[in-house]
């Protein structure tokens, strides 16, 4: 009874323990243990034969302890027991609220019988594991930081302070968890292995230069996004005009949830509105954010109202200049209809598509160097195979 005054539990029976590696009819036994007593005799436990591994916290004797793994074996007390668990199990029938209401009826009912005295000594035994329980663990539905903190053992829970669990970090909580449990408690450990296997957020720096020539050098740029501690620094030497860049895609490729895009400023990432909108939102869709250091407005790191009203307003802009464009060209093509012209890409001539079918009946070249020694386009080249491979089923047939 000392262990739970001092623990000041009041009503452990309120509290429901999820015990995950708990299914009844497991096979227990006792074993001794590799230690020994104060007299140097050896320590008795009780061993799980599935698992392979002793169950702590019941306290007694070897035949005792077989007791216990009777139960524990038939399914009547988990290896975390619950009140309600031994008022089920008890020879009579007793109604308590608390481990020391139900103990004191046990031990007042007069002439007990010798199954009775056996169970009271069982209790006693279990009485250490019952406290256990309450700082074991429950179940989590799924492998998210948050799930794993409302798992927390019902001595973590209802600790002071742990209601401010949602504004903690992985670390404050862990330290907090780590204050209210037995040193190298599984929990604990089981906090710290989630933080060591989730990939930490990188931040990653993106500069580029336009010239190819080597005397221009990524000096300035890259010494601001040292000093910002990136992780990674693509550098590219290409012109901010074009979408398709080598080290552009490949650092949105490699990009994961929580990473952070850091540049020096905008035009460094594009010179294009469209282009601009377009790469933040392969971030976004990543799971990454986008920060300049010189247009202080993008960022979206955090919620942002300044930074998602003024990519509102570019997409919107650059939008309209698309819907333009469009317009322009659509005059411009009836115009040019009006006149008379053709329009559309050159049809091949027709000496030039003859070579490309007798170099396919060769049988000597690919598709692409059929097109690089013709002169004609894949498209071309296809449809001009098509109808030859038809034209020859045609007169297979007659």
């Amino acid at each position: 009874m000392g262990k739970f005054e001092e623990a000041n539990i009041k009503n452990p029976v309120d509290v429901k323990v999820v015990n995950p590696t708990y299914t009844p009819n497991k096979k227990y036994t006792v074993k001794a243990t590799d230690e020994l007593d104060e007299q140097g005799k050896k320590v008795w436990s009780i061993y799980n034969k599935s698992s392979e591994k002793f169950v702590s916290g019941f306290q007694g004797g070897k035949f005792l302890l077989q007791d216990v793994a009777k139960l524990l074996s038939e399914g009547k007390i988990s290896e975390h027991p619950t009140l309600a668990e031994l008022i089920a199990a008890s020879p009579v029938e007793i109604e308590a609220e608390t481990v020391e209401e139900f103990t004191d009826k046990l031990e007042y009912i007069e002439e007990p019988t010798k199954e009775l005295k056996r169970y009271i000594s069982i209790v006693e035994a279990v009485k250490p594991a019952m406290l256990s329980s309450l700082l074991h663990p429950m179940t989590y539905d799924d492998d998210t930081w948050e799930s794993l903190v409302e798992s927390a053992p019902f001595k973590v829970l209802s600790a002071e302070g742990a209601d401010d669990r949602d504004s903690m970090s992985p670390e404050q909580w862990i330290e907090f968890s780590r204050d209210h449990l037995p040193k190298g408690h599984e929990y604990v450990n089981k906090l710290e292995e989630f933080i060591a296997e989730t990939p930490k957020p990188r931040l990653i720096g993106y500069m580029r230069i336009s010239t190819l020539k080597e005397s221009q050098k990524f000096d300035r740029q890259e010494s601001v996004l040292k000093e910002q501690g990136c992780d990674i620094i693509y550098s590219e030497r290409a012109s901010g005009a074009h979408r398709e860049r080598p080290e552009l895609n490949k650092m949105l490729d490699d990009l994961k949830a929580g990473d952070t895009v850091l540049i020096v400023s905008i035009d460094r990432l594009s010179r294009s509105t469209k282009d601009l909108l377009d790469i933040v939102e392969v971030i976004r869709e990543k799971g990454a954010s986008l920060k300049s250091l010189h247009d202080t407005w993008l960022d979206t790191t955090e919620s942002n109202p300044m930074s998602d009203f003024l990519l509102t307003i570019m997409g919107a802009l650059g939008q309209m200049e698309r819907d333009l464009i469009k317009g322009r060209v659509k005059e411009g093509m009836e115009v040019a209809k009006a006149k008379g012209k053709n329009l559309g890409r050159p049809k091949a001539s027709r000496a030039r598509v003859d070579h490309a079918i007798e170099l396919y009946k060769t049988g000597k070249y690919t598709t692409r160097e059929i097109c690089d020694i013709s002169g004609i386009s894949k498209a071309t080249l296809y449809r001009k195979i098509n109808e030859y491979e038809r034209a020859l089923e045609s007169n297979k047939e007659k």
